[in-house]
């Protein structure tokens, strides 16, 4: 059965920053329920302390700690000349799973992809073709003008870490689409993440700018006449002529 749309409010990247509350809340149609649990999980927090262990039997134990299933991609690891018996060695407390994942796989060229419900061990190029789709409205930071579209989808490449196209095909891709007014993103669900980031950024530059420009309110100036049409006495303190009795210090 196919699953619903993911709404931010529920979506599976709890690290990314919340987004403005009238902002229209990002979709990630390509995320499937049970995929968006697994992610939950690896933003959850646990501890760890190898020395010297096999990666294998190491993952393993992050697998059986956390409840994620964690497979390991044995004939792609081995063609890329990866052992998955080689001695690794960690020690942190309370950090989160997806952390202790990249760092006991990130020496070695390896990283690991969500299909579903299973966690994926694999080498980082195969991983960088395992990618998912994020459809972001921008209505709020871009114009009619065709331009300012292309510089969004310029700026979103540039300024985040995610694998873009290349030429041979593979990359994540930005696409505009001006009906729906949304740059539809095709990433990692990594990548979603700092694309989100970036936007949310960029709307917060936005509302700073628009606030420096807004000109200040004039302080309104009482007039010479009371609610009653009498006019009023002026209090001129120091210039002179202090209405009241007693002496003045």
């Amino acid at each position: 059965m196919a699953s619903q749309p993911l709404r931010s409010t529920s979506h599976p990247f709890p690290g990314a920053r919340p987004l403005p509350e009238d902002f229209v809340e990002p979709l990630f149609p390509g995320i499937s329920d049970a995929a968006a649990e697994i992610y939950q999980k690896l933003h959850g927090k646990t501890s760890v302390n190898f020395k010297k262990l096999p990666l294998a039997d190491a993952l393993k134990s992050v697998s059986e700690t956390t409840g994620i299933p964690i497979i390991l991609d044995l004939i792609d690891l081995e063609n890329a000349g990866i052992r998955t018996d080689t001695p690794v060695t960690l020690q942190v407390s309370n950090v989160p799973v997806q952390t202790i994942l990249k760092l006991l796989l990130g020496e070695w060229e390896m990283g690991y992809v969500v299909e579903d419900a299973v966690v994926i061990v694999t080498t980082v190029e195969i991983g960088s073709f395992k990618l998912t789709t994020g459809i972001f409205p921008v209505s709020d930071l871009v114009t009619e003008d065709r331009k300012s579209w292309k510089s969004l989808a310029r700026l979103v490449e540039q300024e985040t870490d995610g694998l873009w196209e290349r030429i041979d095909g593979s990359g994540g891709t930005v696409s505009m689409v001006q009906a729906p007014q949304s740059l539809v993103v095709r990433q990692s669900p990594e990548g979603l993440v700092e694309v989100q980031r970036l936007l949310t950024f960029l709307r917060a530059a936005k509302r700073i700018s628009e606030q420096r420009i807004k000109p200040p309110e004039e302080p309104k100036q009482e007039g010479l006449f009371g609610s009653d049409g009498k006019k009023k006495r002026r209090n001129k303190g120091l210039g002179g002529g202090f209405q009241g009795g007693g002496n003045f210090f």
